[in-house]
């Protein structure tokens, strides 16, 4: 995919759905790729502080040359790390989700969060009428769609949060 149409998904959610001035905040991107979502947040958006998180090295490698030539003030880490240390404001994860191979990493994941204090979390997951996980992705050593599941499933592991759920399309 383009940067243009990452860009564009990105800003429909931010602009459209959120609806929050992001100025001057400290945000985690995490799931953060090749540092897409970052550079639109800092160069559209003016946060202040961001903050990359992932599981793939090579990833964050492509998100630092990406981010470092836009701040100074942003941060890239290895995943699993414990979301509370970093002090944030807002939390986004797009397009990450629906690469978790179990429940217990998902449950990690959202466990992580409801503990953080963050206080505002945007999580893009694929809908399903209920959690399923598929290992499809494997056989070819390709990254892909493996997990779907329900707004419920998310609200029930994050009480700690108000849930709104709107479909993104």
């Amino acid at each position: 995919r383009t940067k243009e149409k990452y860009f564009s998904g990105y800003n429909q959610v931010i602009l459209n759905n959120l609806k929050r001035d992001l100025s001057d905040k400290t945000v985690i991107d995490y799931g953060c790729g090749g540092g897409f979502l970052g550079e639109l947040l800092l160069t559209k958006h003016k946060i202040r502080n961001y903050i990359g998180l992932d599981i793939v090295r090579r990833s964050l490698a492509h998100c630092e040359k990406r981010i470092s030539q836009l701040t100074n003030n942003y941060k890239i880490d290895l995943l699993p790390q414990d979301l509370k240390q970093y002090n944030v404001d807002v939390l986004f994860s797009f397009a990450c989700i629906q690469h978790f191979e179990s429940a217990e990493v998902l449950d990690d994941m959202l466990n992580n969060i409801n503990q953080s204090g963050i206080k505002l979390v945007c999580l893009h997951f694929r809908y399903a009428s209920q959690i399923k996980f598929s290992n499809e992705y494997d056989k070819k050593g390709n990254v892909g769609l493996c997990c779907m599941v329900t707004p419920n499933y998310i609200a029930d592991r994050l009480p700690n949060y108000k849930i709104i759920y709107r479909p993104a399309c």
